[in-house]
């Protein structure tokens, strides 16, 4: 039996956050998808969802999914927003990151949140989940509602949105996210408890994205410029912007269709082949010894992201002494004076090196070298840490290309050593 809110049906629950419920719903009168959040009638937020969303009702921008209708009944209040059809930056980016228009993404971002604050109209809690690619441009989801019901940690909404730009940012060149919030990509790694730059996760990255994160996301840098505005970070992205292929264009009648049936079906098979080839790239792991490099990646318009390398060999060493290959796949005891030395299976740049270790207080030092070693140099360092607590990330200033990733190890006196992950990072040289 379908489920009802006046006229609106609520077809698909999409998922539920902090008691209220998402639902895709169908607007019977007119015929269309629409987007519909629901609340329990008690809850005592539905009068501040009420406030927020009229106010949301007359926002003026082509690439605000607008609130269109308030309802309730005996049980349930709910909000009717428009529905867009698309990718979102999120569901895009895995797999694709740096987005190749990811500059023109975020500068759309800025310019629709821009005309909002404008209006006195705040978001507050944008995320790359909520920001829809469309054929039209983006769109952006959640105006008038996702703040009242999303955890705020303590700052206002106009810097949430602030906030939001450089994560979106961040996101669409990293395919992580950086701040608290909730969101289906995966949280960016961070060291001591700062999130690390966008330039530290992926190769050649250009300085803006590192500049646009620092002035912005709080995770990032926790000394921000408390009187930011969002129409400050136009700028920063402005010189570097394309010509954009969402710009608005001179609206045409098409003719009619005179798609065959076997057209049709031609067209699906072409469509269904670079489906079936798009999801055909994966990238090896570090941990599987059976992992094989399948040769020159397929540009297909947008830059693979930095990957998991694969491994030939892991051995334990020190000088004078003979290496003892190790299994990666297992818990490593890690002797006093001994460095881990990764073999890769071919020549790659690396970008970083991730372990998780059962102590704290432990000094790391990173080197990635074209040939062997059997003592620390200061040839090919790529990154140190000292006293690193037991998830450690190690990076540097640049990248190093090599073939030997060789990490070094000062134990604290009267404890062991033990590693339970290892994670080589970068790509193709």
């Amino acid at each position: 039996m379908a489920n009802f809110v006046e006229h609106y049906e609520l077809t698909e629950r999409i998922k539920q956050v902090n008691g209220a419920s998402w639902w895709r719903g169908w607007d019977g009168k007119l015929e269309r998808d629409v987007s519909i959040w629901t609340l329990p009638i008690a809850d005592p937020r539905v009068l501040k969802l009420q406030a927020s969303a009229s106010a949301a009702a007359n926002l003026q921008d082509p690439r605000v999914l607008r609130v269109l209708d308030i309802v309730k009944n005996q049980t349930h209040f709910a909000v009717i927003s428009e529905w867009a059809q698309g990718v979102t930056v999120a569901e895009r980016v895995l797999g694709r990151a740096p987005l190749k228009d990811a500059v023109e993404i975020v500068s759309s971002v800025i310019e629709c949140l821009s005309s909002a604050h404008a209006q006195q109209v705040f978001h507050g809690a944008v995320g790359a989940d909520d920001v829809i690619i469309t054929s039209a441009g983006i769109k952006i989801r959640g105006f008038g509602i996702a703040g009242v019901l999303t955890e705020s940690f303590g700052i206002t909404a106009e810097a949430a949105d602030i906030a939001a730009v450089g994560a979106i940012g961040y996101a669409a060149v990293t395919a992580t996210w950086p701040l608290l919030t909730a969101s289906t990509l995966p949280a960016a790694p961070s060291v001591n408890g700062v999130v690390v730059l966008p330039s530290q996760l992926t190769p050649k990255l250009a300085p803006l994205w590192d500049d646009l994160v620092q002035q912005t996301v709080p995770t990032v840098n926790s000394n921000l410029n408390p009187n930011l505005k969002i129409t400050d970070l136009a700028e920063l992205l402005k010189s570097t912007l394309p010509k954009s292929k969402f710009a608005q264009l001179p609206t045409i009648d098409l003719p009619p269709s005179t798609i065959t049936r076997n057209g049709l079906i031609g067209s699906l098979v072409v469509i269904a082949s670079l489906l079936v080839a798009g999801s055909a790239l994966v990238f090896t792991s570090l941990i599987d010894p059976t992992a094989i490099n399948q040769g020159p990646v397929v540009q297909t318009g947008t830059d693979l992201r930095t990957e998991l390398l694969p491994v030939a060999s892991v051995q334990l060493i020190k000088e004078d002494e003979a290496a003892k290959t190790v299994d990666i796949t297992k818990v490593i005891n890690m002797p006093t004076g001994f460095g881990l030395q990764i073999k890769l299976k071919e020549r790659r740049t690396v970008q970083r090196v991730e372990l998780d270790l059962n102590i704290n207080g432990v000094d790391l030092t990173a080197q990635v070298n074209s040939t062997a070693i059997t003592s620390p140099t200061a040839v090919g360092v790529l990154g140190e840490i000292t006293e690193a607590a037991s998830s450690v990330i190690i990076f540097g200033p640049r990248f190093v290309t090599g073939e030997y990733v060789t990490i070094w190890f000062t134990i604290p006196a009267g404890t062991n050593l033990q590693i339970s992950r290892v994670g080589v990072y970068g790509a193709l040289s």
